[in-house]
């Protein structure tokens, strides 16, 4: 079957990996439950159709179950269970998906993963919402002047922010406590009651509020988000260093490492 020219690569996995499920004697649906995806998303890598398409890892699975190789079903190689060893340089440099899914693989195996909520959070309270409160709404405050409807909408969503890291006592949380305790002796109810202050401000009551329990919490949140991101910083390291670990290790490697040490000899 002459499969060069104009076919992409989709096209050839297409009609490959089709052909090869029902050879084994496999529905789409069977083949979908045992590497762990939706039918549909079988369905478009089948049909050539975009909008859904298989991870690296799913395609490795497949090749695996059906019994064929992995560059077969790419169209690198003619044979069902032969494998290419005519690596491109050009290749090897554009080819991140295969880097991309086993590096996020290792973010997961670090918990990565769970540390960007609480950091994407505060990083947004400390950079948008306590920024204009400091900035923009003290001085309307102070002025007595009448505040906006996204002015209110971001002190009260401060309000609940506050209630939640106050109530919520998950591990990423526990340093926060820690420096609330060290500032004010645990005590997040000062800073709950200045914006339930400013809740009432917005709702045309006369309430004094003080503005530096609002700075020294932003402080506080400042510190929080240095120690998340350097928890972030230290498992992307590991995960990479993992990757990089797994990859030296890994054999299959051998003939793409080859090559770029050729390319980059010869060129010196």
């Amino acid at each position: 079957m002459e499969e060069k020219g104009n076919n992409t690569y989709t096209e050839i996995l297409a009609r490959r990996l089709t052909e090869a499920r029902m050879s084994k004697g496999m529905s789409v649906e069977q083949l979908a439950d045992t590497i762990g995806v939706q039918r549909q998303t079988l369905n478009y890598v089948e049909s050539n159709k975009e909008g859904r398409s298989l991870t690296v890892a799913n395609l490795i699975k497949v090749a695996d179950i059906l019994e064929v190789s992995l560059d077969y079903l790419l169209g690198r190689v003619e044979g069902k269970s032969d494998i290419s060893n005519n690596y491109d340089i050009k290749e090897w440099d554009n080819n991140t998906l295969g880097s991309f899914d086993k590096f996020m693989d290792e973010i997961k195996s670090q918990n990565v993963s769970n540390d960007l909520n609480p950091y994407i959070f505060v990083t947004y309270v400390n950079n948008n919402i306590l920024k204009e409160i400091l900035d923009k709404i003290s001085i309307k405050v102070k002025s007595k002047t009448a505040l906006n409807k996204a002015e209110i909408s971001k002190i009260k969503f401060l309000l609940e922010y506050v209630e939640y890291v106050c109530y919520y006592k998950g591990e990423y949380y526990k340093y926060l406590d820690f420096l609330v305790y060290q500032h004010w002796a645990n005590r997040y109810d000062i800073i709950i009651k200045e914006c339930e202050n400013l809740v009432s401000y917005s709702n045309g009551k006369e309430v004094n509020i003080e503005f530096d329990n609002i700075t020294r919490f932003q402080e506080m949140l400042k510190e929080f988000e240095e120690y998340l991101l350097h928890k972030i910083d230290r498992g992307l390291n590991n995960s990479i260093q993992d990757m990089m670990i797994k990859i030296v290790k890994d054999n299959r490697y051998f003939y793409n490492i080859q090559r770029y040490f050729n390319e980059v000899h010869d060129n010196r």
